[in-house]
């Protein structure tokens, strides 16, 4: 569940620190030396693949499953911070590798450093909607590209996406332009 707070006049504070626990317990069985924090939910190299890399077990892989479908229950409704980290772990599940498996720790460990971290949200009483979208060109396999947007009405991000382009664009110029159009 999620937790509205609405103490604050004008604004919303939502929390899912449930589910946050949840998904560390589970990462904390399968990895009980997973120790510290990160600053960031993505990794440097979050969409570097490695194809030479081992793929999990697959005990390890239904874990890595699990704690990906955790968290993004959690970044749809109250983490908009982890969307890229998350997104790009959902297109890893039915075969991730090792080095999938240290992204998701790293984003478990982000999590697990900023788990009293709120979303909040307010309007700033301009009544403007500001829309900030990007896409990176080819960063997945087969010259695939990604999107990512967000949509704020003053503080906080209402919306947030973070999601690989359907199609294959020749120029980053064009794989902004398809970024704007998915979002």
């Amino acid at each position: 569940g999620m937790k509205l707070d609405f103490d604050t006049g004008g604004q919303v504070s939502i929390a899912m620190f449930d589910c946050l626990d949840e998904t560390l317990t589970v990462f904390e069985k399968t990895e009980p030396n997973g120790g510290g924090t990160e600053s960031s939910a993505a990794p440097g190299n979050l969409f570097t693949v490695n194809e030479d890399c081992e793929k999990l077990e697959d005990d390890k892989s239904v874990e890595f499953h699990n704690i990906v479908a955790k968290t993004l229950c959690a970044t749809k409704r109250a983490r908009p911070d982890t969307c890229a980290s998350v997104a790009f772990s959902t297109t890893k599940v039915r075969e991730p590798d090792e080095d999938d498996w240290k992204k998701m720790a790293h984003l478990v460990r982000c999590m697990r450093g900023t788990r009293d971290m709120p979303l909040v949200l307010s309007a700033n009483g301009s009544h403007i909607l500001k829309w900030w979208v990007d896409a990176s060109y080819a960063v997945h396999p087969a010259m695939g590209s990604h999107t990512g947007g967000t949509m704020s009405m003053g503080t906080g991000a209402a919306y947030s996406t973070s999601k690989k382009q359907k199609l294959n664009t020749k120029s980053s110029t064009e794989a902004e332009l398809v970024g704007v159009d998915d979002v």
